[in-house]
C-alpha cells in the first residue's frame, strides 16, 4: 500500500516538474527533489524516523511551489537550483545573482538545526566559496 501511495505520489510531482509554469525548470526533479529523497532516507536511521514518511515528505516538500510560484519563499534549495533562478529566471546580472544566491544559501544554513548543519557543512562551504 505505502509503495503504491509513494509511487502516484512520485510521478505526481514529477509531473509538476514538467509543467511549463514550473518556475524551476524540470531539473528541479533531477537535481533537487531526488537527492532531497535520497538525504531524507539517510536522515531517517539517524534519527530513528520512519523511512517512508521521510521520502514522502521529501517527494512533496516543494509541491507547492513547484505548483504556484507565488509559494516560494524562503525555502532551500541546491545551489543550481539558485542559480538558474537566479539568471534565469530573474534575469539577474553575475554581481547581482551570485549576491542573491549566497544570501539565500545562508539564510537557509542557519534554518538547519545543528546537527544537520555538521552533516552538510562541507557542501555549504564549497558553495560559498564558489560564489
Amino acid at each position: 500500500m505505502i509503495e503504491t501511495m509513494r509511487n502516484k505520489i512520485e510521478q505526481i510531482v514529477e509531473q509538476a516538474c514538467a509543467t511549463d509554469t514550473n518556475i524551476f525548470g524540470y531539473d528541479i526533479w533531477t537535481h533537487h527533489i531526488l537527492p532531497v529523497v535520497q538525504n531524507a532516507k539517510q536522515l531517517a536511521s539517524r534519527f530513528d524516523a520512519d523511512p517512508e514518511i521521510m521520502e514522502l515528505a521529501a517527494l512533496l516538500h516543494d509541491y507547492a511551489s513547484i505548483k504556484d510560484k507565488a509559494l516560494y519563499a524562503n525555502h532551500i534549495e541546491q545551489a543550481p537550483s539558485l542559480l538558474y533562478l537566479a539568471y534565469v529566471h530573474h534575469g539577474m546580472g553575475i554581481d547581482e545573482g551570485k549576491t542573491w544566491v549566497k544570501a539565500k544559501l545562508q539564510r537557509s544554513w542557519q534554518k538547519l538545526r545543528e546537527d544537520v548543519q555538521d552533516i552538510v557543512r562541507d557542501t555549504y562551504e564549497a558553495a560559498l566559496k564558489m560564489l
